[in-house]
């Protein structure tokens, strides 16, 4: 006589094996898909701050955000992007968490890349963050096009915003200058390295892919995504 079906031990054992194989895949999965967001969403962000930009250049009749904002007021600027762009300005001197925003205080394990004072929060959930300190250079070569960089510092920009994990530079956390003529300007990329003479992603030591535990690690991957047309192709 036929055996219709299974046994149970066949089912226990045949689940047994499904769990595994899921458990053994699921990370690789999650990593693909979140790598695969990386590069529109960084595209994304600056086309949207950069048609920002250009609006609030234009209402105030100014050809710097310097001259239409005030130097080095990051929380002056953040507070006006509420005007042009879907979402909120969280607060000035958040340490920790406001609402549903919150500062990174540590970057692949390691603190020290200055604790955002501002956050502006996104209605997709993404955070961008800045202080009124910092030491982005004076441009090389000033132009009608590259005129220097607003407030000094740099911004960061979390695609899935600070609350929510790993927070690391390379993987949801990304350096951009914003530049004073309106201009967003990936840390790490070609043009930064022309304008600004930071480091390039290709030849950064310590940049992407990520080769140490610093602070630092990873700091040039903005960089590298939009250089290669939104690809990650350094380790991510």
């Amino acid at each position: 006589m036929k055996k219709i079906g299974f046994t149970l031990a066949e089912v226990v054992i045949t689940l047994g094996i499904i769990g595994v194989v899921s458990a053994l895949t699921a990370p690789s999965l999650v990593g693909s898909y979140q790598k695969s967001k990386v590069g529109p969403s960084l595209k994304k962000f600056i086309n949207t701050i950069e048609t920002a930009n250009q609006q609030i250049l234009m209402d105030k009749m100014s050809n710097t955000l310097s001259g239409a904002l005030g130097n080095s007021y990051t929380w002056i600027y953040l507070q006006e992007l509420q005007k042009h762009v879907k979402g909120r300005f969280v607060g000035e001197g958040i340490t920790d968490i406001d609402s549903n925003a919150k500062t990174p205080t540590t970057y692949n394990g390691a603190g020290g890349i200055p604790t955002p004072t501002f956050v502006f929060q996104f209605n997709d959930g993404s955070s961008l963050s800045g202080t009124d300190s910092g030491a982005v250079p004076t441009p090389l070569v000033p132009s009608a096009a590259y005129r220097g960089p607003f407030t000094g510092n740099y911004f960061y920009y979390d695609t899935n915003g600070f609350q929510n994990e790993p927070n690391k530079l390379g993987r949801d956390i990304f350096a951009f200058i914003i530049d004073n003529s309106g201009s967003v300007i990936p840390y790490g990329a070609k043009i930064a390295k022309e304008v600004y003479n930071v480091p390039y992603w290709d030849e950064n030591t310590d940049g992407c892919p990520t080769k140490s535990n610093t602070v630092t690690s990873g700091l040039t991957c903005a960089g590298s995504v939009i250089d290669n047309d939104g690809k990650v192709i350094y380790k991510y």
